[in-house]
């Protein structure tokens, strides 16, 4: 069966995100520009817009499908582990296979203000206080 419409626009939408989340990590957010990803996929700029309003929902979306990622490895964990310490190497195990997995989909986000204020409020329901998003914090210690 071919794919439906659907299924090719979520395939585009997952490589534009695979590509934008290797060039925040290895450039930066705020050093990479939305015309480099489009060129290093070989489409336009405008053509990004149909998947993504904007840098910033971009890297939103990297940022989520990481917590996804995260939790999902975590609930694994939690669920297969017979004990601590197997609850722990299950987590970290699945979390990386999964980083690998999907080829660097995943962002680190260390840049400071790289998602704005309005944005972080929809990592609350990750259980993420929108302060924690911060570099600052992270630098001077947890609360």
């Amino acid at each position: 069966m071919f794919p439906t419409k659907a299924d090719v626009h979520g395939i585009k939408r997952q490589e534009v995100l695979r590509e934008a989340a290797a060039s925040f990590n290895f450039k930066g957010y705020h050093a990479t520009s939305l015309t480099e990803i489009a060129t290093s996929l070989g489409v336009t700029k405008a053509a990004l817009y149909h998947y993504f309003p904007n840098k910033n929902s971009l890297l939103a979306a990297c940022f989520e499908q990481a917590m996804d990622v995260a939790f999902a490895s975590l609930e694994r964990g939690r669920k297969e582990g017979k004990n601590g310490r197997d609850r722990l190497v299950l987590t970290i195990s699945g979390y990386v296979s999964q980083l690998i997995d999907e080829l660097n989909c995943c962002v680190v986000l260390m840049e400071e203000q790289a998602l704005v204020i309005k944005r972080n409020a929809r990592f609350v329901r990750f259980g993420i206080p929108p302060g924690l998003l911060s570099r600052r914090r992270w630098c001077r210690g947890a609360d």
